[in-house]
Formats: C-alpha cells, sequence, structure tokens
C-alpha cells in the first residue's frame, strides 16, 4: 500500500532585512523630514497652510540650522579637498550664503533646467559652444521670469524627475551614495516628497547613475562622497 505523499511546500526565498537607515547620516534624514513637511503644506488647499510653507522655507528651525553648520564646519576639517555638492550646484562654498541671495536662482534654473552648472555654461559659451550659449540664455530669461513674479520655479520642466533627482542628489553625501539598488528604493517608500510607496529599484538606481555623471562632470573628476558619520 503506497503512502500518501505529503504536498510540498513552496520554497520561500527569504532575503537579509535591509536597514538603509545604517547607511544615511541621520541629519540627512532630519532634513528631509523638514522639506517633507515645507511640501505637504505647500500643497494644502487651505491659505494659512501654504503661508506657513513660505515661512519655513525662510526660516528654518534654528536647530536644524546649527546641526547643518555644525557639520558643515566638520566636514570641510575632514573631507580633504573634495568639494560639496552644494557649492558645485549653487556656485558658493556656503550653501546658507547663496541661499540667501536671490541670484542663486540663477544657479539653481542652469542645473535643473540643463543638468550644468552656471560656471560650466559660462565657460562653455566663452568658447564659442552655440548649444551651450542658447541654454545660457534661457537660463538667464528664466532667471528675470521668476525674479519679476512670472514664473514659478515649481512649475519649471527640469532635465530629470526633480522629486526623486533631489531626494538623491543632495543626499549623496549623507550615505545615499552608499546604498545598494534595493536600499535605495526602501529609502525612497519611505522618505520621498511624491508619497509613493512602490518605487523602482532599477530606475532609481539608474538615476542615480545619471546624476553622478552629471557631477563628475561638473567637478571635472570622479566623484567621491563626503565620508559621513553614520
Amino acid at each position: 500500500m503506497r503512502r500518501n505523499k505529503k504536498a510540498r511546500r513552496a520554497r520561500v526565498s527569504i532575503r537579509e532585512p535591509r536597514n538603509w537607515r545604517e547607511k544615511v547620516d541621520p541629519l540627512y534624514i532630519r532634513i528631509v523630514e523638514q522639506y517633507r513637511k515645507i511640501v505637504d503644506l505647500s500643497r494644502s488647499p487651505i491659505p494659512v497652510d501654504r503661508e506657513e510653507a513660505e515661512r519655513l522655507k525662510r526660516n528654518p528651525p534654528q536647530e536644524l540650522v546649527e546641526a547643518v553648520r555644525q557639520a558643515g564646519e566638520e566636514r570641510r576639517r575632514t573631507g580633504g579637498s573634495i568639494r560639496p555638492i552644494a557649492s558645485t550646484v549653487l556656485g558658493s562654498t556656503d550653501p546658507s550664503v547663496a541661499l540667501a541671495d536671490a541670484g542663486f536662482m540663477v544657479h539653481w534654473l542652469a542645473w535643473n533646467r540643463w543638468g550644468k552648472t552656471l560656471e560650466q555654461l559660462v565657460k562653455e559659451d566663452r568658447r564659442g559652444v552655440e548649444k551651450s550659449s542658447r541654454q545660457l540664455l534661457s537660463v538667464l530669461q528664466g532667471f528675470q521670469e521668476w525674479r519679476y513674479g512670472k514664473q514659478d520655479a515649481e512649475d519649471l520642466k527640469t532635465k530629470f524627475d526633480r522629486e526623486h533627482g533631489t531626494l538623491i542628489m543632495w543626499g549623496l553625501d549623507f550615505g545615499v551614495a552608499k546604498l545598494s539598488q534595493e536600499e535605495l528604493a526602501d529609502f525612497a517608500n519611505e522618505m520621498c516628497f511624491c508619497g509613493s510607496k512602490q518605487h523602482s529599484p532599477e530606475n532609481l538606481r539608474k538615476l542615480r547613475a545619471r546624476i553622478l555623471i552629471l557631477l563628475e562632470t561638473a567637478m571635472g573628476g570622479e566623484y567621491r562622497p563626503v565620508p559621513n558619520s553614520s
């Protein structure tokens, strides 16, 4: 008499838990949480919420400002010749100074519209690169439109997906550069401003690679993340 064979159970692959928080600097998590708060308020249909968003943009919490300042000083002492992303894109070695000057928007427009720093566009324009000359002109025109209230920066068409590009690029020096593509997706699922909980690891990996290429071109050499304390 045959024994009844037990039904085979499907094998379940057990993956190692991924904890992106072990690699990302806690300071960057605080920065992203503050930015998400501003984004949520700015999207509110209630005028007082949108006003609060504008207030927070101009007056961030002083304890967060101080933490960023201290982190910047520490990295200047230990980072050697590594050039921070903020100074590369904003055109200032002190991002807080750059952001206090309306002129920083010219740098912001150049990077977000063309994936180049303002300095790159100016140098290429002086060398007679016609395409760069047209790009520089569009940046200057966009700045004047923004300056006189005719252009909302949030409506600007950018070279790459701005929400995910911002989350990744500004976090590179805070540990995001070290995340695997799966960890990167987990990080975005929890922290991204878009609200999605189903980010594609492959798409985010490709976006990070693209941003790194642009940064390396802007910096004139291989990008090396600034060591963090996480």
